[in-house]
């Protein structure tokens, strides 16, 4: 699950995604996670496809 100072977003990560990066889930802090953002009956999820690090990364804004 993600958050912000406006709501929650549930990150959704499949079985398939999560064995390819889940030395990245279990061992960092901060994540910065991209994929398919779904709002459906007033609840945002966002489909995992790629998960990394945040180390030394922008910061970004999603508009969804």
């Amino acid at each position: 699950m993600l958050s912000d100072e406006f709501e929650l977003i549930n990150v959704i990560v499949f079985p398939d995604r999560y064995q390819h990066f889940c030395r990245t889930i279990r061992n960092e802090r901060f994540l910065l996670v991209s994929g398919t953002v779904q709002r459906q009956h007033g609840v945002v999820n966002v489909i995992a496809e790629t998960v990394n690090a945040m180390k030394n990364k922008p910061y970004f804004a999603v508009d969804y």
